[in-house]
């Protein structure tokens, strides 16, 4: 499994999580396999076994069989021919479907949230984009992550559609491996990029505020659309279309 130098996994408003116990055990051990996904802590290709991951989160077998079985389902992990999970392989092709899908249904989300998000709302986003600006100056890589989720979280919360919110949190479990190629030796220059997006951010912002749904559907497009751009050169993409 991946090292990441970390034992917990903070993501989406998500307090750091620790090893599974109580009576929700099937459900937590879900939640954790699909935080680890989203944050990247997984990479594409990465062979798992449920006893390693019952180790990494503390729990026993039976909970982890039962959410690997769910994240085979939504296609989150795969099985080889010779019967091994693991993360799906990196394609350019799948790369490129997934930032497709995500545009089309975090811009929708946006620009839903443009007509229905609150007052409060709006200044709880001010608040968590400041907190991004800080912690992009600091480089502190982990906080900022999960602080760029909590962020557009919020924002899809607004956009008061439930199932919407559902399908673009699926498109994150699936795209999230992809994260794992930010944590480089050029990570300077992704905080040199996140300092210059979140001019973006406040644009989005402005969107909402101005009631505006195509400027929030626009913003957060291109905001997507520029991440894909700084991900791609730094992927190991494998052969298979």
């Amino acid at each position: 499994m991946a090292r990441t130098g970390r034992t917990r996994v903070e993501l989406d408003g998500v307090p750091d999580l620790m090893p599974v116990d109580g009576s929700m055990l099937h459900e937590r051990a879900y939640e954790q396999l699909r935080q680890m996904l989203m944050a990247g802590d997984l990479r594409p290709g990465e062979v798992v076994t449920i006893k390693a991951l019952a180790d990494t989160l503390g729990t026993s077998l039976m909970p982890i069989r039962d959410a690997v079985r769910q994240l085979l389902a939504i296609g989150a992990l795969e099985t080889t021919a010779g019967r091994a999970i693991r993360v799906p392989e990196l394609t350019l092709s799948r790369f490129e479907e997934l930032w497709s899908l995500r545009c089309q249904l975090e811009g929708e989300a946006s620009a839903r949230a443009a007509e229905r998000i609150t007052g409060a709302e709006i200044a709880d986003l001010e608040t968590m984009d400041a907190e991004l600006g800080r912690l992009a100056e600091a480089e502190s890589f982990e906080q900022l992550f999960a602080a760029n989720h909590r962020f557009f979280a919020g924002v899809y919360r607004a956009s008061r559609s439930p199932l919407l919110v559902s399908f673009v949190e699926t498109l994150w479990v699936l795209s999230g491996p992809h994260y794992n190629g930010l944590r480089g030796p050029d990570i300077r220059e992704i905080f040199a990029w996140v300092r210059a997006s979140l001019d973006d951010h406040e644009d989005l912002i402005a969107a909402l505020k101005a009631r505006d749904g195509d400027a929030a559907r626009r913003a957060r497009q291109k905001i997507l659309l520029d991440l894909a751009d700084v991900l791609r050169p730094r992927m190991n993409f494998s052969g298979r279309p």
